[in-house]
């Protein structure tokens, strides 16, 4: 889905700014998974030798990496793609409101209000794929997931915190960009008619 990802088979993935969610390090295993006929598709570079080399060369990672710094660090790596970026805070928000329940004791029954909270929780990153031999920006985007889960004082369900909702949120980010990268198979059917 990304023009040009199928072409950069070495990939190298940089710490994202604000990553408390490790969206980085998502990015970068969901990627490495992705298969073609059963053979991994891509190859990723090693993220202690990308420390090393930024310590080495004490290339400041202040925000999305500019084009020239990731070129730089691309060619010392041997990739073919760096991927950057930054992660926004993730935010949360609860909505009170009621249900009626019915409740039943034997032949007497009566309604009930149950107080319930619909918990809401997102998160947005900025995502930069770049290539390293000619500085492009292959694949530029603000992503953004969310979700929203409800508990009621009657039930047993539990509402997740802001970190581990995130976290889920992460997850999805990093599959579905790891997706869009890779090339894959589509599978149709066809139906041929008789003159």
């Amino acid at each position: 889905e990304v023009s040009g990802a199928a072409d950069t088979k070495q990939i190298a993935v940089t710490p994202f700014y604000h990553d408390h969610v490790n969206l980085a390090d998502k990015i970068e295993v969901s990627i490495s998974k992705q298969r073609i006929d059963n053979k991994p598709y891509f190859t990723v570079i090693n993220r202690t030798d990308l420390a090393k080399i930024i310590d080495e060369q004490k290339i400041q990672n202040s925000g999305l990496m500019d084009e020239s710094t990731a070129v730089e660090i691309g060619n010392l790596l041997g990739a073919q793609a760096i991927i950057s970026g930054s992660v926004n805070p993730p935010s949360l928000y609860d909505d009170l409101y009621y249900v009626t329940r019915t409740k039943c004791k034997k032949e007497n029954c009566w309604e009930v209000k149950v107080a319930c909270k619909k918990r809401t929780i997102a998160l947005s990153a900025q995502i930069r794929m770049i290539n390293v031999a000619t500085g492009e920006i292959i694949y530029a985007d603000n992503v953004s997931r969310q979700q929203q889960w409800n508990h009621c004082a009657d039930d047993t369900r539990t509402l997740p915190s802001k970190q581990s909702g995130a976290q889920q949120l992460a997850n999805s980010i990093a599959s579905n960009f790891a997706y869009k990268l890779t090339p894959h198979y589509r599978h149709i059917s066809v139906t041929l008619l008789e003159e």
